[in-house]
């Protein structure tokens, strides 16, 4: 049996499909791939590198697992410690579940926010001070002297007739 041949325009098609076709896989493997391996990696090396900083304390993480699918965070195993090495917050797990839904309104909206064993240590020492009295102080600088308010203008107000 003898095919017809194909006009250019549908011998075209088919390598068309198919080129979208791929370009879509890739995508969807490079969000897979990203989202489970990749960020929770930069997210963890981040955390550990960020937070002593702004914290004065040392930071571990055992582990960080999102699902780029449900739009899940998890964090497992997060210690603060002083940096004598006592304990000063932790927590075994904090898991992080956004409504897919909420995205398209614009919003965040938590389906699920759950904390797995939190503890904090808080410790007086001499003089008053506490062990996180450093936390509360934004930078050593004062807040700025509230403004004195103006002077009644006398007149109409706008708007009014």
């Amino acid at each position: 049996m003898i095919q017809p041949m194909a006009s250019p325009a549908t011998a075209s098609k088919p390598f068309f499909l198919r080129r979208w076709f791929l370009i879509t896989c890739g995508l969807v493997l490079f969000y897979t791939l990203a989202g489970f391996f990749l960020v929770p990696a930069v997210l963890k090396s981040q955390l550990e590198s960020k937070l002593p900083a702004m914290l004065h304390r040392n930071v571990t993480v055992q582990e960080v697992q999102i699902n780029p699918y449900v739009l899940s965070l998890g964090i497992k195993g997060f210690e603060v410690t002083e940096p004598d090495g006592q304990p000063f917050a932790s927590l075994e797990e904090l898991f992080v579940n956004i409504q897919l839904s909420s995205l398209f309104q614009r919003s965040l909206n938590f389906k699920e926010i759950r904390l797995k064993s939190p503890a904090a240590v808080i410790a007086l020492h001499p003089g008053g001070k506490t062990n996180f009295d450093d936390l509360l102080v934004g930078g050593g600088t004062e807040p700025p002297p509230p403004a004195e308010p103006s002077a009644p203008s006398r007149g109409r107000a706008p708007g009014r007739a």
